[in-house]
Order: C-alpha cells, then structure tokens, then sequence
C-alpha cells in the first residue's frame, strides 16, 4: 500500500475530519459540483530514505492538503481537525505540519481556501 493511500485512510478514519468533509478527501483536483467542504491532497515531493546499510522501504514526503469550503470559518475548522488528525506518530508513517497559509477567496469556484503542508516520513 502507497504511503499516500495510508495517510488517506487515517483521515478517513478520522470522525470529527469526516464529519466535516464526508468521503470528499481526493488527490489532485478538488470535488467538483459544490459539495463542500472538502480537501485536495498533493505529493509536492518525494524520495526514498537510505541509511548506512543501502537503500530502505522508508518514503519522505512533502504533501500539501488544500482544504476548501464556502464559510471561512468552515476552512478553518477543517483545517484544524486535519491538523490534529496529521500529528502524531502511527504504527507506518509519523508526520509534522510544515505551514499553514490562506490563499485568496476563489471567486470563480466561491470558496475558500487553506493550505496545510505536512512532512510525512513512513514505509510504503
């Protein structure tokens, strides 16, 4: 199982994230069709981690989770229960919040926006 795919399951997992967004947690492009809120992930990088004996199964990411809705204070709620579902570590992968940033009020799609970039360290 891909790194990515386990970091999407434990915030499926999540209930007060899911809650929140449901099922709309997608790679790349956000939900269309006005279902808000939601959360758009992005792999910004990634490489393999050696160590002293060669090459390992450990993956480091740089990821960033936009998250979008029609209330301000729905992106930030959102953000923060993304947040707290992203810290710690687990049994495959640890991560920390890198930035967190708002981006202008999207006039075209009506929402709001803000970005949680997170370093994911795990085994895929």
């Amino acid at each position: 199982m891909a790194l990515e795919e386990k970091i999407v399951l434990l915030l499926l997992a999540d209930a007060p994230l899911t809650a929140m967004v449901g099922d709309r947690i997608n790679p790349v492009k956000f939900s269309q069709g006005g279902a808000w809120p939601s959360i758009e992930y992005n792999l910004i990088a990634g490489q393999a981690v050696d160590n002293l004996e060669g090459g390992s199964d450990t993956r480091r990411y740089r990821m960033s989770f936009d998250v979008r809705a029609v209330r301000y204070w729905e992106v930030v709620a959102v953000a923060g229960a993304l947040e707290t579902a992203l810290r710690g570590s687990r049994p495959t992968f640890a991560s920390e919040i890198v930035s967190i940033s708002d981006f202008p009020y999207e006039t075209g799609a009506e929402v709001y926006r803000r970005t949680v970039d997170a370093a994911v360290w795990g085994t895929a």
